[in-house]
């Protein structure tokens, strides 16, 4: 519905949300459960931004997004590059950002986000995966929360639209885990190990490899298949 909206012309801040999701997904199509209980959400967004500097924006968001749920609960959460939110090592929220490019012009991004609140999470995803509510022992006002994360994503966006991702690197740090322990990616069909030693200014993941080289890895081109928690 976002997606079809921003086709419309919506406006950019335009807000769909959901009390249950049938189809939910994340990156790389993996299935997100999406059960009543739960926050799951869509806002539409229109940056003036190039293709490639609108990489970093699920970065950016995943920041907000974390910095209104630590504000409405005081949840001690952390970042695992690029976008997954952490809490006691385990999933509570994931972002997905979905674009429309028109030549090098970025026309629409809908920020999709889901935040595990109420939500009973699946056993077989117990091990990896928890909510708001296990956390503090109680229900979450879902509509107070919202709000709270609304706020937040629309200030860190507003900084990361006056100066790129370097402009929130710092913030983005300070919530990073993992950063000179080894991890493994898959990128292009192939395996890569190495420490995972920085962010660079475009949001990238720099990785160092046995032979001392770095490289920078895309969130839109990689995907972690293991990292330290």
């Amino acid at each position: 519905m976002a997606k079809e909206s921003a086709i419309a012309k919506a406006p950019e801040g335009s807000l769909f949300v959901a009390r249950e999701q049938t189809r939910g997904h994340g990156r790389q199509g993996r299935i997100w459960h999406s059960p009543p209980g739960g926050l799951w959400w869509s806002l539409l967004l229109k940056p003036p931004l190039s293709p490639e500097k609108a990489k970093s924006l699920s970065a950016a968001t995943s920041l907000g997004i974390l910095q209104g749920i630590s504000k409405a609960t005081q949840a001690p959460m952390r970042l695992k590059w690029p976008n997954d939110i952490l809490l006691e090592g385990k999933k509570l929220s994931g972002v997905i950002v979905e674009t429309s490019i028109r030549g090098q012009l970025l026309e629409w991004a809908v920020l999709g986000a889901g935040i595990n609140v109420n939500n009973t999470i699946p056993h077989e995803l117990e091990k990896t995966a928890t909510s708001l509510s296990r956390w503090a022992g109680h229900e979450i006002d879902l509509s107070m929360l919202l709000n709270t994360v609304l706020d937040e994503v629309f200030s860190i966006y507003d900084l990361f639209l006056k100066g790129g991702f370097p402009g929130i690197k710092s913030l983005y740090m300070d919530k990073l885990l993992g950063l000179g322990e080894p991890v493994s990616l898959l990128y292009e069909g192939e395996t890569y190990r190495g420490n995972a030693v920085d962010i660079d200014l475009e949001g990238r993941l720099l990785i160092e490899f046995s032979d001392n080289k770095k490289r920078p890895f895309s969130a839109a081109e990689a995907h972690l298949l293991t990292a330290p928690l």
